[in-house]
């Protein structure tokens, strides 16, 4: 059975997609997903070396999972006429989800477990028709 690719993505990959990445690497091991992470903020990503968004990020997603509505306008803005020129058909058509689960908190605190439960019903109600 092939693994199902789900790409996550926030402004740095510093704290949301990294953190629901690793909740789902512990608490899902054997369902067929696969997650990865990545940030759609250069800047930031290179500040505190993280993973910047690529091309070959979203050619292997089969799922982009983005923690807010920003996020999605910045893939299609910098990436959607060069993945429509590079597959021939437009990213669009790519399935997307936005978390908008509210903050969260890098430090220790109780509201980190409140964002990794709202992400991971909101992932799971979605994603669950790929398995």
């Amino acid at each position: 059975m092939n693994k199902k690719n789900i790409l996550v993505v926030c402004t740095s990959n510093k704290d949301r997609s990294p953190a629901i990445v690793e909740y789902f690497n512990i608490n899902y091991k054997k369902t067929p997903f696969n997650f990865f992470s990545a940030g759609v903020n250069k800047y930031f990503c290179t500040k505190y070396n993280r993973h910047y968004l690529t091309i070959d990020d979203l050619r292997k997603s089969d799922w982009i999972v983005c923690a807010e509505e920003i996020h999605k306008t910045v893939i299609m803005r910098d990436f959607a006429l060069e993945y429509k020129r590079e597959r021939g058909f437009k990213l669009e058509l790519k399935n997307f989800l936005v978390l908008n689960c509210g903050e969260y908190v890098r430090e220790g605190s109780g509201a980190n477990d409140d964002y990794l439960l709202k992400a991971e019903h909101r992932i799971i109600e979605t994603i669950e028709d790929l398995a």
